[in-house]
């Protein structure tokens, strides 16, 4: 049951990764460029982690896929990355990622990871709320229902496995809500 699991995360994340390359290249989304990068970066990362950690390794790869080509996407459909908010977070991203480097302690390399993947989440929020039409809302859902079956698939449910599949139903459900609520005048 717990790959079934597995297999359906993967398929959520893997779904909403296509639904936003799709909507990209429609032109109903606009990807924010430093987050897409920073979340294919941190792709490669939580993948390693997962991998050391015996955590769910399949929904991670599949978390890594998405971003790494909306990264690409964004460097020519993309918005943002070079506004002082843009350059700013990058290099505290940056500091984050380079003390990530020298801790030994995996539960820290974890919070320094999802430190750095909320930097990325604040830029696209920001965003959505300058403009709510500029994510597809499908793909946030798919992002929440992901992180649930994600955290269904663990064989183990210690603190470290838990984070990120936790972090990532939070952030699709806040965004969901974010990117359906109308913008208030």
């Amino acid at each position: 049951m717990k790959t079934l699991f597995s297999l359906l995360a993967m398929a959520c994340s893997l779904s909403g990764g296509v639904v936003y390359v799709v909507s990209v290249l429609r032109g109903h989304a606009r990807p924010q460029r430093i987050t897409w990068l920073l979340w294919a970066i941190l792709g490669v990362v939580y993948l390693l982690s997962a991998l050391r950690s015996q955590g769910n390794v399949i929904y991670t790869f599949a978390s890594f896929i998405g971003p790494f080509t909306i990264f690409l996407l964004a460097l020519k459909y993309g918005v943002g990355g070079t506004s002082r908010l843009d350059l700013v977070s990058l290099a505290i991203a940056v500091f984050a990622l380079v003390l990530l480097m020298f801790t030994k302690r995996p539960i820290l390399s974890i919070l320094l990871c999802l430190f750095v993947d909320a930097i990325g989440a604040f830029l696209t929020i920001n965003k959505i709320l300058k403009d709510r039409s500029s994510e597809p809302r499908i793909m946030w859902f798919l992002s929440a229902l992901g992180g649930a079956f994600a955290l269904l698939g663990l064989h183990d449910y210690r603190l470290e496995n838990l984070l990120f599949p936790t972090y990532i139903l939070i952030l699709g459900l806040i965004t969901f809500t974010l990117v359906r609520s109308p913008q208030k005048a």
